[in-house]
């Protein structure tokens, strides 16, 4: 959840009554708020494997009120159980939308969805006319995602 969806999330984790509904909870700038058992005490009884989000330059969301949380949870679950996607600026490549899906399904499935290994293999190619009329075959130098095809891709064990 965002904002106060994750909070809920975090809350719900948490709490004795509905945490074994909960296996995994990812929160994006939870809206949470450390209740009286000190900083993030009852966070202590989360069980969930849980992912936190967070920008830090973000106008609404201190990364530095919630570090306390983060920490408690970080111990409580330890690195199989607990992971952080955690990025300076909202402007930071690592903050795109494609970034944080990946993040999530990497963390969820346990299966990064784009290993870094891939290359494009090949490039699209168009038939064109050159200027003077003659034909020519254009290749594409710049590529966005979103028109690479699972055949232009070599997988790690391409040289």
């Amino acid at each position: 959840g965002y904002d106060w969806g994750g909070g809920v999330a975090l809350a719900a984790a948490a709490s004795e009554r509905h945490r074994a509904l909960v296996t995994h909870a990812v929160a994006m700038h939870p809206a949470y708020t450390v209740g009286r058992g000190g900083a993030g005490g009852e966070l202590r009884a989360v069980r969930a494997r849980t992912m936190v989000l967070w920008a830090k330059d973000n106008a609404f969301h201190s990364w530095d009120k919630f570090k306390p949380a983060a920490a408690v949870l970080r111990a409580r679950l330890g690195p199989g159980m607990y992971a952080e996607h955690v990025v300076r600026r909202e402007s930071d490549p690592g903050w795109s939308q494609a970034a944080r899906a990946r993040a999530i399904v990497t963390f969820l499935t346990g299966v990064d969805p784009l290993p870094s290994a891939q290359v494009v293999r090949e490039r699209p190619e168009v038939a064109g006319t050159a200027a003077d009329g003659s034909r020519v075959v254009q290749r594409e130098g710049v590529l966005l995602r979103g028109h690479v095809t699972e055949c232009m891709l070599a997988g790690p064990d391409a040289g």
